[in-house]
């Protein structure tokens, strides 16, 4: 949630994808038929995406109310809290489907497991701000845990997601800002807005206009009431943009970190009949290797 371009909001994104492929797959099928695509796909699919809303959300309220994120925090809590009904929702349509053909096949809760408390919650209680003070500007960056003054962040031409900046309103109600920088070289998807909590503004690198190697750079966020600025924050910017010709399967650093697929290994040892097999798609990115 503070890294690699938030890492939950991505996964979270790609479910809701193959959700909505499989939801318009259902609509387009005749009547008597969309029940079994319920049971064997739409069902599975749309719990597993509604399950990753309510842990990932419910982590990111718990997170938002301890660095003070205002109503943000509540607005994840209530998207947790309404995967929760979707999940009870469908559960139950599915039991009663066809007269009940698979009733209680689904159960979240089952009773042989609720002795040892074995069995899978929803009930999570993601946390809700019932309070807050004044409005206030805070920013926070990608991979950022706590608050600073002079917070920093560093992009690459060489990241593969677009890391961003979250303009913060510690307090109640709206707060409108703009966001600049000293360097064409860098990328907003937005240029303003309105912080009900916390709003995002992903950033990247322009290859074409980044100047050779590393430079630096300032984005500053500014807190506006009408055409007065209130408040103001600066960030810092590392840039990245390598020049070095890089040979075939050659692996570089970007944020300091250097990612390898398995599958692109240097060379392999099989011994006495054992051997290391490609696994497809089993992968964070790419494939994975099994013996």
């Amino acid at each position: 949630m503070t890294a690699y371009g938030d890492e939950g909001e991505r996964y979270i994104n790609e479910y809701k994808d193959i959700c909505a492929r499989a939801e318009k797959l259902y609509e387009k099928l005749p009547t008597d038929k969309q029940a079994s695509f319920f049971e064997l796909a739409l069902y599975p699919i749309r719990t597993a995406t509604n399950m990753a809303i309510d842990y990932v959300q419910t982590d990111r309220a718990n997170l938002y109310v301890s660095q003070n994120r205002g109503a943000a925090a509540n607005k994840y809590a209530e998207e947790a809290d309404n995967a929760v009904k979707q999940i009870n929702t469908d559960m139950a349509y599915y039991n009663s489907m066809l007269d009940g053909k698979w009733n209680n096949i689904m159960n979240n809760n089952p009773s042989k497991l609720q002795g040892c408390d074995a069995h899978i919650t929803t009930e999570l209680n993601a946390p809700k701000v019932s309070s807050l003070d004044y409005t206030e500007l805070a920013v926070m960056t990608d991979s950022q845990m706590d608050y600073s003054d002079n917070p920093t962040m560093t992009v690459s031409t060489y990241d593969t997601y677009d890391k961003f900046i979250d303009v913060i309103n510690k307090g109640y109600g709206g707060l409108d800002y703009e966001i600049t920088s000293d360097s064409n070289a860098l990328v907003f998807d937005k240029t303003s807005g309105k912080s009900y909590g916390s709003d995002r503004v992903h950033i990247s690198v322009d290859k074409s206009k980044a100047a050779d190697g590393v430079s630096n750079a300032t984005v500053t966020v500014e807190q506006k009431i009408g055409d007065n600025v209130v408040d103001t924050k600066q960030i810092a910017v590392t840039i990245e943009n390598p020049t070095e010709q890089i040979s075939e399967k050659t692996y570089v650093e970007a944020g300091g970190v250097v990612s390898i697929e398995a599958e692109h290994y240097t060379d392999k040892f099989d011994v006495n009949g054992y051997e290391w097999k490609e696994e497809k798609d089993f992968g964070r990115s790419g494939n994975t290797m099994k013996s």
